[in-house]
């Protein structure tokens, strides 16, 4: 029974722009469904890890081609990722905020949504696209997007140090509290 569901899995994802059917492994690659089918762990959102962001696009089955579904999957995959890196975003600015004394820390929260809103409007070459997956029974096409946290975090980083050095004396106040000292240690 293996054997013909391990059949079956390399006819189909021969067909798809996936990986080459010698590099796939019947117990690790495919361990969710999608419409019936089986499909690689990450289509069903079973990514985690701390170094990154991710988010999947998805573009149904278009006869316009190939490089119109990817590209509509991938716009799809950013839109959601910019989604999900502004909740990073705001927890750093917010943790940042509390590491410093109420004024230093109010000029943060205050200008939390201004950072989210630039921090997560990365250009499309930021975001990398890391994984393709083309559903063999109706041709939707997913993509698995991902962008790095340490560069989310230089430029949040860069973002709250131009923020506290539009002010004189409020940097001052910023380096006598060791302000750089507890953003170097925050993104470390």
């Amino acid at each position: 029974m293996k054997e013909l569901l391990l059949v079956l899995v390399l006819l189909f994802s021969a067909c798809s722009d996936g990986p080459e059917p010698d590099t796939l492994d019947i117990n690790e690659d495919f361990k969710c469904s999608k419409d019936g089918v089986s499909a690689p762990e990450w289509v069903c959102n079973n990514v985690e890890r701390e170094d990154i962001q991710v988010a999947i696009g998805i573009s149904q089955y278009s006869k316009i081609g190939k490089s119109f579904n990817l590209s509509e999957a991938t716009a799809n995959g950013v839109m959601k990722i910019e989604k999900e890196s502004q909740s990073y975003i705001r927890a750093k600015v917010q943790k940042f905020a509390r590491m410093m004394d109420s004024e230093l820390g109010i000029i943060a929260d205050n200008a939390i949504e201004d950072i989210v809103k630039e921090v997560s409007r990365a250009d499309q070459n930021d975001y990398k696209q890391i994984k393709k997956w083309q559903n063999p029974t109706n041709s939707n096409l997913y993509v698995l997007i991902a962008i790095q946290n340490k560069w989310l975090d230089s430029k949040i980083k860069a973002h709250l140090l131009s923020l506290y050095k539009a002010d004189a004396s409020v940097y001052n106040k910023f380096l006598a509290l060791d302000g750089e000292d507890k953003l170097d240690d925050l993104f470390e």
